[in-house]
């Protein structure tokens, strides 16, 4: 029974998570790939013994990789009309240059 329990609070603090990402991410609100970059290390450290919630984290991954490439065309962008910012985009956002 306590085990039982414990795998239903797992689940519930994994849905409270993936829900609490999943909003952040189409809200923009992890718009640097520094930051994109941590989370998919964190997600790619976690076992995930439930299968759906290993396919949960793969997907988000997937999201995560695309909003990189989104965020990376948005700085390209910017320094087609500001090329001067660039200096100051590498110390904002290192990795940016790699999607």
């Amino acid at each position: 029974m306590n085990k039982l329990l414990a795998i239903q609070r797992q689940n519930n603090e994994y849905e409270a998570l993936f829900a609490k990402l999943q909003g952040a991410l189409r809200g923009g609100h992890l718009d640097r790939i520094v930051w994109l970059d941590d989370v998919t290390k964190k997600l790619d450290e976690t076992e995930f013994e439930d299968p759906y919630w290993l396919a949960m984290a793969r997907t988000t991954i997937a999201e995560i990789d695309a909003r990189k490439r989104s965020v990376a065309a948005s700085y390209r962008l910017m320094l087609q009309g500001h090329p001067e910012l660039f200096i100051q985009l590498q110390r904002y956002d290192p990795s940016w240059n790699n999607y």
